[in-house]
């Protein structure tokens, strides 16, 4: 089972080494600007393209439903086989941290870590991954948490 959840930035991200088993979630703004991640102990990576953003607007991809599911595969195909999760997008501080606070609650019920500064986790993003996982048998979420739901 992964003992921790790493929060980087795209820089960091880049330059992360890690001597256990780990896998990554790279969160960039388009496909076409994806991070140089290091291969040495990592199990896999998981590429996803998506704003910043918690509505739609023109010109940009908005979070949506399949992009929580193939997060939530992810996670439930490498969790017993990683020590360490690495989540990155271009400055740790919004999409990043709100995957990572999502999937801390869904694993270990308490996701506080990701919610104090210098995070400010993406209420989109976090709610998103939290309600798709409800209706998945991999994952039992019962509370909400209505700071995001507002």
């Amino acid at each position: 089972m992964a003992r921790e959840i790493v929060v980087l930035n795209r820089i960091n991200a880049e330059e992360f080494d890690c001597p256990y088993d780990w896998a990554c979630i790279s969160i960039a703004n388009t496909e076409r600007e994806f991070a140089e991640i290091g291969d040495a102990n990592r199990m896999s990576l998981l590429q996803l393209a998506f704003a910043d953003i918690t509505r739609q607007m023109a010109d940009y991809v908005l979070f949506h439903d399949d992009q929580a599911h193939d997060i939530l595969d992810f996670v439930t195909h490498y969790w017993d086989h990683i020590h360490t999760l690495m989540v990155h997008c271009d400055a740790g501080i919004s999409r990043s941290s709100a995957v990572a606070a999502a999937i801390a609650r869904l694993k270990w019920q308490d996701e506080s870590q990701f919610l104090e500064s210098p995070f400010e986790p993406n209420p989109l993003v976090y709610r998103t991954i939290r309600e798709v996982a409800t209706g998945r048998a991999d994952y039992q979420d019962e509370e909400n948490e209505s700071w995001l739901l507002d």
